[in-house]
């Protein structure tokens, strides 16, 4: 091959690390190769120093993954200790409708300008719906009795295994059913009885996910009926969506703080091969990793239909930190304008968070069915029509 002189300046070579580090981290290493007269560039000189310590990182035999792990549970001492006393005094904490915090991006986004915080801007029936939910995370009968569920129903808690988490009102259920049909017809999953929960947020909801034989948390563990705050005698005590969304953050704190992994996801999923493995082999140093959101309107990269979480600290106190977001949800009615804004905020960034491959983790669409092939793992039916979606896909 003909030498070719080339002149990179330091700031691609600063970019080029940057690169192969990523391409570390994700486990795809690839050096590119540029020639110079005398047949090594600068870029090779580099990577001639680099290659060693990445194919160290890659051929590190699988026991140094719990020194990895160690390093993640160090805690700075400016990491947030959730303030959780009670709503307003986390979200005074957080400040997250200031720009320089890491608040909106524009006016779509957690806008309140006479206030930080974001509290008055936030009208007083839908602050009372989420306190409903705090108190439900806070209060200390209520959380025994979750755990106490939620010790009897799973195994020990091991780094190879993960709960599958569902929330959903009565309408839900019949995405969960078809979910539950794929993953054990299809699939042939036989472990869905030892490593899944469902959490529907009505009585309703509770008798179709009691017959599914998977695990199920009894509305009554929210205090729904005692707690119920209504704005319009017509609406369910938490409100479809936004209760459900509430009660599954609730839910993957009381689980993260057991020691489990947990997958967070909506009813309007399916199966095509099993995630599980996938993603816990895919992203072992993640504390959080996500579906990822190519809208715009998220206002972020996740994509909440679909979430792993590891027990880390920082992901536990990311996690806390979300349940008063609830009231955020209420307010703007977007769990992923919530989940986003709060993985935005400077406290967490050190918080090591992915997004899946949207490939393989595909967010169905008319004009994106196409995608769908041998490496796709699940597709998620967002926005409406999900039955007809799934119908013109071959999968309900």
């Amino acid at each position: 091959m003909m030498s070719m002189k080339v002149q990179i300046p330091e700031m691609r070579s600063l970019l080029f690390l940057f690169c192969l580090h990523v391409q570390v981290m994700m486990g795809e290493i690839y050096i590119p190769t540029i020639f110079s007269e005398s047949g090594i560039s600068q870029v090779e000189k580099i990577s001639e120093a680099t290659t060693h310590t990445a194919r160290t990182i890659a051929l590190q035999p699988s026991s140094t993954e719990s020194t990895t792990h160690m390093e993640c549970e160090i805690m700075p001492d400016h990491f947030p200790r959730p303030r959780e006393e009670n709503i307003h005094s986390s979200l005074t904490w957080l400040q997250l409708c200031q720009v320089a915090l890491g608040g909106p991006l524009d006016g779509r986004q957690l806008l309140c300008p006479e206030d930080p915080s974001c509290i008055k801007c936030i009208p007083e029936f839908k602050m009372r719906r989420a306190e409903q939910m705090m108190h439900a995370h806070l209060n200390k009968t209520l959380r025994d009795a979750r755990r106490s569920f939620l010790g009897s129903k799973f195994p020990q808690p091991l780094p190879q295994k993960v709960v599958v988490v569902i929330a959903t009102d009565s309408r839900g259920m019949k995405l969960v059913g078809n979910w539950l049909c794929g993953a054990q017809n299809h699939l042939g999953l036989t472990d869905l009885e030892q490593h899944t929960l469902l959490v529907p947020t009505d009585d309703d909801a509770f008798l179709l996910a009691s017959a599914t034989g998977l695990p199920t948390l009894h509305p009554r563990t929210f205090d729904y009926a005692a707690a119920a705050v209504r704005d319009d005698s017509s609406e369910k005590p938490l409100g479809a969506f936004n209760g459900a969304m509430g009660a599954l953050w609730v839910v993957t704190n009381d689980l993260l703080t057991l020691g489990y992994n947990v997958i967070t996801m909506d009813a309007d999923i399916v199966w095509l091969k099993d995630p599980r493995p996938y993603v816990l082999d895919k992203y072992p140093h993640a504390d959080v990793v996500s579906e990822m959101a190519p809208q715009l309107g998220t206002r972020g990269p996740a994509n909440t239909g679909f979430v792993l979480w590891r027990p880390h600290p920082k992901t536990r106190s990311f996690a806390a930190s979300l349940v008063p977001m609830v009231s955020v949800l209420y307010w703007r009615g977007c769990d992923q304008l919530a989940f986003n804004s709060l993985l935005r905020h400077w406290r967490f960034r050190e918080m090591h968070y992915s997004s899946m491959c949207r490939l393989k983790f595909l967010d169905l669409h008319p004009e994106n069915a196409h995608w769908i092939s041998e490496d796709t793992v699940l597709l998620h039916g967002v926005g409406t029509n999900k039955e007809n979606k799934f119908r013109s896909v071959g999968h309900w």
